[in-house]
Order: structure tokens, then C-alpha cells, then sequence
């Protein structure tokens, strides 16, 4: 599922070793019942061939691949025993008629030998059963995925809280997303939560958004654990003299770390806007990676009214740009206590240098070839404290009556950029939307640059290149601006790529692929992804384009 070949696992095995003990897992499945919940008696599943568990920081919910034996469709949902087949006269029951269903609960727990750590709680997504190898591949998601739902007011266009505390609105949108219980330390939120005048969320927002736009300014974010349960967590601010939770000694490095700089991405200097009042703020480290330039961003939180509330939002934003700077991609032996968010400490093969990193991604592989871990670990440089430090900055009238011109306000061209940045090394795939399609990993040019304006309604239907050109408001490349689109032509002259510009003569685009490109072997040899490149990276005829509303 991740690119795992037979060769590297069997590598893999040959230097990581497991131990006496084998690699155990465990699948069940709970039926729904009648009164909205799910049986009390659990169904475990025999026959796992493989599962794979893809865990990540920023991914929207942690999802899950398992393929089972299914000779003569024993698990499949609508297996009954009368049923004749060719070649088989007589079934015997099997027991799991409506097992393996959408919306049944669905557990996972690996570990060695007899002992098993749950790693995975949620619901059946989809099942695909497949007769050519006699086999049943299933999806699920855990319970966060609730949360990506859009919110719904019923009554009217918008929900809207007036007097309310952050975390009332926050435990309120997770009751009406479907999950009656939030678990979260009352005496940790004390001194975060606040009083909150007035918001409101139009009709399609999802409820995620809704939420951790409240929860940046408190400095928590929300999570799904592996019991099921819906945590609302302070974030993690590591530094290097922290107690780490492992270390890894001996790995196989699969990608190289490097530090990455480029002012197109990094913000150093972001300015907080609430209803009545503007405040910057400043992340010294990044500057001085900077070589002392000042890059600046506005972020508009109108309820973030205190100067505190300011400053979660800005250390936030912070932690963010900075887990852009270094990062790596380790693979080691399966680890089912692991999670996402813990601290470890690692000896770079790349370096020789031993550094601490947070875990931000867990992509598990579990198979007759072993039990393997494949970890995303992003370099941590904070302090203990707040990592922001108020800056210097006078922004005039806050009353738009009485301003005298000089006003502030976050460009939504710099927002797009930045969405488009978030998806930076996603292979590419013909076809591909992994935003949408899960079964899908990567982008084509078209989708990557639909998706990224899609977030921000600026495009409601999918479109490719050609299409997108004929839409755009044509402009010359002397006008081009952050977020404009720019067309490259083939040799018969016809549209046959898209990129967004972000400025300083680059763009970002899934570039380097082709209708051959269809794998992630393929995306890799090509190098093939969303990257940055010159604006005239490829010779031939250029169009530019201009996004309607933009």
C-alpha cells in the first residue's frame, strides 16, 4: 500500500531484526444493531493476509487497509451457504453474512507473540472483493472521520455561538458532528478557555475547520485516538533537552533530511487580527534562518481578543513553519505503542548527527514478510514556553469608518499559497486526487490545482487544463500575482499542464508526469510530484490566467 516492494521487506527483515517472538495481529468487527450502536459480542476475523495503517499529523483521518483470504467468498457480506458455485456442491455456513459492511465497527491490534496493542478504532469504509486471487480487501477510518463532515444548521444558512466559552463550542459542534463524548483535562484547559462574543460558521463548513480554528487560539488541537475516543490535547512544544519516548538506533533510512529554506514557503512574521484590535508577532529562529528577512502573513481570528488568545494563535502558526525546515522518513521494526506526536531520538544516518524529532506520521505495514513501522519524523527546535515574541507594528484604524488607509488584511492569494504548499512531495499520479479519493495517492496537474482552489470556492467543478484555460481571465505575464494559473503547451500547441504561480518567478505544480505515471515506483523513478519550479522551467508557448473572483 505504501510502496513497500517484496525486495526492500525482505531487506528489511534481513537487518531489522524482530526478535524470538513473531509478529501476531488481531481484527474484529463489531455488527450495528438496531438502536444506533453495535453489538456487544465481538467477530474476530481469521485469515489476515496484510494490514496497513496510515497515521499522520495532518491528515484528515487516520485510515486502514486489510486484506483477508476469502476462498469460495466465505466473508464476503452476502455469502449463504444455499448458494451454488461451479465447481462446489455444497458451502458450509459461514457466520459472517453482513460482517464486512460499511459503518461496522472495526478494531486492529498488533504487537508479538500473544501480546497485542490496540492501534485502530473505527467504522468499514468500503469492501472490495476480488475473485481473481480469492481475496477480500476492506477500508476503514477511524472516528475523527465524523468530524469532516460539513456543518448543517437546519433552521438557517449559518451556526452561530454568541456568549459562549471555547470549549461549550467546541463540545457542541462534536455533538451535533455525531459524537456525544469529548474527553479533555478540565483543569489543563483552565487558563486557555475563554469567553468567546460571537461566531459564526456558514452552511458548508466542515465541522474540523469549525473547530480547530477555535482550538489554535486556545494552543490545543483535536484528535481520535486508537480506543475511538475524541481528545481535545494541548499541542506539543518540544525542544532538544526534553525526555524523548524512543530512540531509534538502527533504521533504514528511506529518504534523505534535509533543511529546507525558501521565503516562498516559510512566514516568520505573521500579524493577529481579532474583531477590535491587530497584534504582530515574531518567531526569532526563523528569522535568524532567514538571514534576518521578515516574511508576513495575517491571519484574521476575529474572537482571539486578548493578547494570550494572540499569542496561542501565533505560537501555533509557528510550530507549523517550523516542522517545514527538516524532516525525514525513517523504516524500523513495528512499534504498536508508537504515536503520532511523541519525541525521539534518532542518529541521522545522514548526518551522523543525534537529533531529537517529533513523530508526524506513522505508515504501518503488517505481513507474512514482518511487521515494519514507516515513521515521519520532523526536527523540533522549540523551548519550553511560548515560542512567539511580540513585534513591533503600528496597522492604523481598527474602525473601517474611521481608517485613514492604512489597513491590513490577509490576501487570499498568500492563503492559497500556502494550501498549495501543504501538499509539497505528493506524488504524482494520472488522474489522481488524493484529496478526495482515497484510494487515489497523489495529483495530476489539473486536479492538484483544482483542489487547492476548491478549498477556497474559487472553482466548484473539476476541470482539465485545456478547460481551465478557456475559464481563466486571460493576462500577460507581466500581471502575473500569487495564485494566478499559468498554461504550458505541448508540441502540437494545445494546453497540456497547469501551475499555480506563487511569486518570485516560480510556480508550484505535479509536474514531471505523463498518462504512464500511474504508480508510485513510476512517480518516484520520473520524480514526478508537486514541487517548486522556475516559471520557465520548460520551453514552449505560455498562457496565463487569471481565477475568476481572485
Amino acid at each position: 500500500m505504501y510502496g513497500l516492494t517484496i525486495e526492500l521487506l525482505e531487506y528489511l527483515a534481513d537487518h531489522l531484526q524482530i526478535g524470538d517472538r513473531y509478529p501476531n495481529s488481531k481484527v474484529i468487527v463489531r455488527r450495528k444493531n438496531n438502536t444506533g450502536g453495535y453489538e456487544n459480542f465481538p467477530i474476530k476475523l481469521p485469515e489476515v493476509v496484510s494490514i496497513d495503517i496510515d497515521r499522520r499529523w495532518n491528515m484528515a483521518a487516520d485510515e486502514i487497509k486489510i486484506k483477508i483470504s476469502n476462498v469460495n467468498g466465505y466473508y464476503s457480506p452476502d455469502y449463504w451457504h444455499l448458494n451454488k458455485f461451479k465447481g462446489v456442491q455444497e458451502l458450509p455456513p459461514s457466520g459472517y453474512t453482513n460482517t464486512l459492511i460499511p459503518f461496522n465497527c472495526l478494531e486492529a491490534y498488533l504487537g508479538y507473540g500473544e501480546e497485542l496493542v490496540r492501534l485502530f478504532t473505527g467504522q468499514i469504509q468500503s469492501v472490495d472483493i476480488i475473485e481473481d486471487n480469492s481475496s477480500l480487501d476492506f477500508t476503514g477510518k477511524n472516528n475523527f472521520r465524523k468530524l469532516l463532515k460539513p456543518i448543517d444548521p437546519v433552521t438557517s444558512r449559518s451556526l452561530v455561538y454568541t456568549n459562549e466559552t471555547a470549549m461549550n463550542i467546541v463540545v457542541d459542534l462534536c455533538k451535533r458532528a455525531g459524537i456525544e463524548t469529548i474527553i479533555y483535562d478540565a483543569i489543563e484547559i483552565e487558563g486557555y478557555d475563554y469567553s468567546i462574543n460571537k461566531v459564526e460558521f456558514e452552511l458548508g463548513v466542515t465541522f474540523k475547520d469549525a473547530i480547530e480554528k477555535i482550538l489554535d487560539s486556545m494552543g490545543h488541537r483535536i484528535i481520535a485516538d486508537r480506543f475511538g475516543n475524541i481528545q481535545v490535547k494541548k499541542q506539543e512544544i518540544y525542544s532538544q533537552h526534553d525526555i524523548h519516548h524512543w530512540e531509534f538506533s538502527d533504521y533504514v533510512n528511506l529518504t534523505q533530511g534535509n533543511y529546507k529554506i525558501d521565503p516562498s514557503i516559510l512566514r516568520n512574521r505573521i500579524i493577529v487580527k481579532s474583531k477590535s484590535s491587530w497584534k504582530a508577532y515574531e518567531d526569532p529562529f526563523l528569522i535568524e534562518y532567514c538571514n534576518g528577512e521578515k516574511i508576513s502573513m495575517g491571519i484574521d481570528v476575529p474572537w482571539a481578543e486578548t493578547n494570550e488568545q494572540k499569542l496561542m494563535v501565533a505560537d501555533a502558526f509557528f510550530i507549523g513553519m517550523r516542522r517545514k525546515l527538516r524532516r525525514i522518513t525513517v523504516a524500523v521494526v513495528g512499534n504498536p505503542s508508537m504515536d503520532i506526536g511523541d519525541l525521539v531520538k534518532s542518529e541521522m544516518l545522514t548526518s551522523g548527527a543525534t537529533s531529537k524529532y517529533m513523530i508526524t506520521g506513522i505508515r504501518t505495514t503488517f505481513s507474512t514478510s514482518g511487521y515494519f513501522d514507516m515513521v515521519d519524523l520532523e526536527f523540533v527546535t522549540g523551548i519550553n514556553g511560548h515560542i512567539a515574541v511580540e513585534a513591533e507594528g503600528d496597522y492604523g484604524a481598527l474602525d473601517d469608518s474611521n481608517a485613514s488607509g492604512k489597513t491590513v488584511t490577509m490576501h487570499q492569494r498568500d492563503e492559497i499559497v500556502d494550501e498549495a504548499m501543504k501538499w509539497i512531495d505528493t506524488p504524482y499520479q494520472w488522474g489522481g486526487n488524493v484529496a478526495h479519493n482515497k484510494r487515489h495517492y497523489g495529483f495530476d496537474c489539473s486536479h492538484f490545482v483544482y483542489v487547492v482552489l476548491n478549498k477556497f470556492g474559487l472553482i466548484d467543478r473539476y476541470k482539465v487544463a485545456q478547460d481551465m484555460k478557456s475559464w481563466a481571465k486571460e493576462i500577460d505575464e507581466k500581471s502575473l500575482m500569487k495564485g494566478d494559473l499559468v498554461f504550458y503547451t505541448n508540441n502540437n500547441g494545445r494546453v497540456s499542464h497547469v501551475a499555480l504561480y506563487i511569486g518570485n518567478g516560480k510556480i508550484i505544480h505535479a509536474g514531471g508526469g505523463d498518462s504512464s505515471v500511474t504508480s508510485k515506483v513510476r512517480a518516484r523513478q520520473r520524480n514526478a510530484k508537486v514541487k517548486i519550479s522556475a516559471l520557465h522551467y520548460r520551453k514552449g508557448k505560455m498562457y496565463f490566467g487569471r481565477v475568476p473572483g481572485l
